[in-house]
């Protein structure tokens, strides 16, 4: 009852106090608004000057993609480089050893994931021996004048669905793979090269080796061996490495004042704000960059891009970069993409070197979607980049 009685008596004069003016030292942890002053400013309202342009970037490699682009669409042309892991049991490296292995099947097996194009289009490409050695690393458009690679198309017989891309692939180079494991107990080799042919008119996108969520999936070659009278075996030859390269040039669709994001061909954008009007050492308190699309002479496959990556340019001439570690996103919303970038203004009016942020599609790597976006010289300035600051003194 004792501790009922005090638990009411503190409430009551809980109450009571707040229902009086706060005392003088309430007033105290108020903060005084004359003393912090936050102020607006956008590039629309305020006549911020602006500049924008896009440009081609072909250093960008897709190495590390989660799919490889085989195919042509437009003006561009995505091909595939891939290799395999040929392991194999004792018993199929003796029977190789004493001439008594049979080939009896080798077919491709590979999972689409990815379209562009009608499917009722042709997708058609040859198959090639890689002579030289290569890598996914850093491998990009400039990479493929120097790769060897054999004229003979090694590939038959293409067949694809919503679920496999399969062909044929010639047993001379099936059986070359398998005699370097047996005799050199080498198990990886050079692979081969897809390369789309004229009547193509689609591209498709297969699960690569780094989107390793479901092994079946994998890119790998089915092989069934035999040895007469003693045994028939099926192997699995996975693929341990691949990569894509998109090559080509946009189709002449777009006016000046457009900026085109296109994945694949990888074209960037760089858009440049005046920061000037921005009191020096100023708390950034918040930055919207805001996007118009133009979906008219936009192009998406079956999966459609949402988020585009900004990032602080420090030389708008060589496209490097301030901050390589920093980058944010902007979501797409309708016909607009919109984000928070307070991070890279605050570097800004730090004294980061700034000429413009860079923008690219968050996939460019694995889909061949491209985003039109209104430029700075768009006649209906609503339809500008915009950017809005919100900033305070220190």
């Amino acid at each position: 009852m004792k501790y009922i009685s005090l638990i009411a008596l503190f409430t009551l004069v809980f109450i009571s106090a707040c229902q009086e003016d706060p005392t003088s030292v309430g007033k105290n942890l108020i903060p005084d608004e004359d003393k912090i002053q936050v102020t607006e400013i956008n590039s629309l309202d305020d006549s911020l000057a602006q500049s924008s342009f896009y440009y081609y970037d072909r250093s960008v490699s897709y190495g590390a993609s989660i799919r490889t682009l085989l195919g042509r669409y437009e003006n561009m042309e995505a091909s595939v480089l891939m290799s395999f892991l040929v392991n194999l049991p004792d018993s199929v490296i003796s029977a190789f050893q004493n001439d008594s292995l049979i080939i009896k099947e080798s077919t491709v097996l590979l999972t689409p994931t990815y379209y562009l194009g009608d499917k009722n289009l042709p997708l058609d490409f040859t198959v090639h021996k890689i002579n030289s050695t290569w890598g996914p690393t850093g491998f990009n458009k400039d990479s493929l004048s120097f790769l060897d690679y054999s004229n003979q198309n090694l590939g038959s017989n293409i067949q694809i669905d919503d679920s496999t891309l399969s062909f044929n692939l010639d047993q001379s180079i099936v059986l070359e793979w398998i005699a370097k494991r047996a005799n050199d107990n080498e198990p990886t080799n050079n692979g081969i090269y897809l390369k789309p042919t004229l009547a193509s008119q689609r591209v498709v996108g297969l699960l690569a080796f780094t989107n390793f969520v479901n092994e079946d999936e994998l890119p790998k070659i089915r092989v069934v061996v035999e040895k007469p009278n003693e045994f028939v075996d099926t192997l699995f030859f996975s693929d341990f490495t691949d990569v894509h390269v998109v090559d080509g040039q946009l189709p002449n669709l777009f006016g000046n004042d457009d900026l085109v994001l296109q994945a694949g061909i990888a074209t960037r954008a760089i858009t440049w704000f005046d920061f000037s009007k921005i009191p020096v050492n100023s708390i950034i308190n918040s930055v919207e960059l805001e996007l118009t699309v133009d979906s008219t002479n936009s192009l998406f496959g079956n999966l459609v891009s949402d988020s585009l990556l900004v990032r602080l340019v420090a030389d708008s001439t060589a496209k490097t970069l301030s901050d390589s570690t920093l980058q944010t996103i902007l979501g797409r919303e309708g016909n607009k993409f919109k984000g928070e970038i307070r991070q890279l203004a605050q570097r800004i009016n730090d004294g980061y070197a700034y000429q413009g942020f860079r923008l690219n599609l968050f996939d460019e790597d694995r889909t061949l979607t491209r985003f039109v976006i209104k430029g700075s010289n768009t006649p209906i300035e609503a339809n500008r980049p915009k950017i809005t600051i919100y900033y305070s003194n220190r």
